[in-house]
């Protein structure tokens, strides 16, 4: 078989019959007359097809051995291209500390190549600009993972690299909705999944379907995100990469706890877990217990949630490597608050300041401690801290670059602050502050499609309207989230609505009386009940996706 036919059965996604004419070809003369150029590549595709079936050990093998079987390679470019292939299997393997020192080893020579070696090596730049960023991503500075992405876009449109174009689009719009830009993620992907389906290669049309699932999840549209999920499992099964069939298993039990279906939930996580340790992937079944932990938390079992994060925590910690250390500390910080144990919030914030400083320049970890910080001082008694609580969580707020998960439940925690302040005194100006921040929540809830979130934003925003004396626009607004509701089929919150519509209703001519003597805000505060609708926003916030 010529040798664009053989890459050709790669490109399509026909992997094993790619490893067996392979073998064929390696154990024929004509192999050794390929230039090394030639052999690189395939040695790259190997690997590659190895990883995609899930055979993991025997790609990592294969890409050691190559390495080793050319040691007077000098050029530049190929010695790249043998790097990517050996960090390839080492990230499911969940070996990411070796994966690091590869990639710095990598990008000390991407850095060392002249103009002519980029353009000579375009395709091995290219693979190495979608690793930096995917590098990026995981140390959460999205802005800079979306740089590389584009850049290696353009190269791989230049040389019209359609299932390398694929591979970037589906990463970028991973990232995009990692920081809650569904719209963008949701073009990318779909661009991603057309491709794929032109080419005919299921592995990367699962990916895709996978990833699209993540973003209909986030948009409230759980039918289409299962279905996504279900086409996805269904051809990773047929292709038989057992991890991909595990992280489809994990996102349906994701998608079922969104439901509210939580021993569904556990079932699907449960299944996954089991699977990710037979291959031996140790982050992802830091993330699977993590998930399980989420799970709990949400069940209202605190214990059982401690002690899933804290075992993900140690799994994570086996590993080697500090990559999403932060989101487990910050998790464990949560859920000690709810506990009401000061002391074990102290400790997992001390944790992640002392990660912080190791980690300077990790956006993320910066967020989850100085988010984590603010908290904890939110939780205290003394006004002093309460006030610096309120200053960190406007700084957050404010920041256009937070994800929007985060700034979400800054606005949220900032609210419940200002609530306290504007009981205590009264003052015009926080009623206007607190109002403007929760009118910022129910925009942010309708761009990213949270529909929970929008009812209770809604909820929210009639009681203003109530204190406001304006019982039409009330009326109005509940009305909005009974038809929210209705549409979306989010049965859980009719009875809610109901039963605020009810209470007003019932009230009406208490509200005529406190509006016509003109009573306190603090008054009204208390007739409108709206730190608990605060609470619960605050909640459904709390218990999002964990990863």
């Amino acid at each position: 078989m010529e040798f664009e036919q053989l890459k050709g059965l790669y490109v399509k996604g026909k992997y094993q019959e790619f490893l067996d004419q392979f073998t064929l070809l390696e154990k024929r003369e004509h192999y050794s007359s390929l230039s090394t150029t030639e052999q690189v590549e395939f040695i790259y595709y190997k690997v590659r097809a190895l990883v995609r079936i899930g055979k993991y050990e025997e790609a990592l093998d294969t890409a050691i051995q190559s390495r080793s079987s050319i040691p007077e390679l000098k050029d530049k470019i190929l010695i790249l291209g043998l790097i990517i292939a050996q960090i390839s299997p080492l990230i499911p393997l969940g070996r990411l500390q070796e994966a690091l020192m590869l990639y710095m080893e990598g990008d000390d020579i991407y850095h060392s190549l002249t103009s002519d070696e980029q353009e000579k090596g375009v395709q091995w730049v290219a693979a190495f600009l979608h690793m930096k960023s995917i590098v990026c991503g995981r140390k959460g500075d999205f802005a800079t993972a979306l740089e590389y992405g584009k850049k290696c876009l353009l190269l791989r449109e230049s040389i019209e690299d359609s299932q390398g174009i694929a591979e970037t689009l589906r990463h970028m719009g991973g990232v995009y909705w990692t920081t809650g830009e569904l719209g963008l993620a949701l073009n990318h992907i779909q661009r991603s999944l057309s491709i794929s389906e032109s080419i005919g290669n299921f592995y990367d049309i699962a990916r895709a379907l996978s990833h699209l699932g993540l973003v209909y999840q986030d948009r409230g549209e759980l039918n289409y995100a299962l279905e996504c999920y279900q086409r996805s499992l269904t051809l990773f099964e047929t292709i038989g990469n057992p991890l991909s069939n595990a992280v489809c298993l994990t996102n349906i039990g994701r998608l079922y706890r969104d439901k509210g279906e939580l021993r569904l939930a556990l079932e699907y996580l449960h299944r996954s877990l089991t699977l990710m340790k037979s291959i031996g992937d140790q982050e992802r079944i830091a993330t699977t217990l993590a998930n399980i932990g989420s799970v709990y938390w949400k069940m209202g079992d605190l214990n059982l949630a401690e002690e899933y994060l804290e075992n993900s925590l140690h799994v994570r910690e086996s590993v080697g490597t500090d990559l999403y250390r932060s989101h487990h500390l910050f998790y464990l910080l949560r859920v000690a608050l709810e506990q009401q144990s000061r002391s074990k919030a102290h400790s997992y914030l001390s944790q992640l300041e002392d990660l912080h400083e190791r980690q300077p320049s990790d956006k993320l970890t910066h967020l989850h401690y100085r988010l984590g910080e603010a908290l904890v001082l939110k939780t205290s008694r003394r006004f002093i801290n309460k006030a610096q609580a309120q200053k960190i969580l406007t700084e957050i707020v404010d920041n256009e670059m937070v994800i929007q998960y985060y700034g979400s439940l800054a606005q949220i925690n900032l609210c419940e602050l200002l609530l306290d302040e504007l009981k205590a005194y009264g003052e015009v100006e926080v009623f206007k502050e607190t109002k403007a921040l929760v009118q910022k929540l129910y925009e942010q809830a309708q761009k990213e499609h949270s529909f929970s979130l929008e009812v209770n934003a809604l909820i929210l925003q009639a009681k203003f309207a109530m204190i406001e004396g304006n019982l039409v626009k009330s009326t109005r607004l509940l009305n909005q989230a009974g038809l929210t509701i209705e549409e979306k089929g989010l049965g859980g919150l009719a009875e809610k609505v109901s039963f605020e519509n009810q209470r007003l209703e019932e009230q009406v001519d208490t509200w005529h009386y406190l509006i016509q003597t003109n009573a306190s805000l603090q008054e009204r505060l208390k007739q409108a009940r709206l730190s608990e609708y605060i609470r619960t926003a605050a909640k459904l916030i709390d218990q999002q996706s964990f990863l």
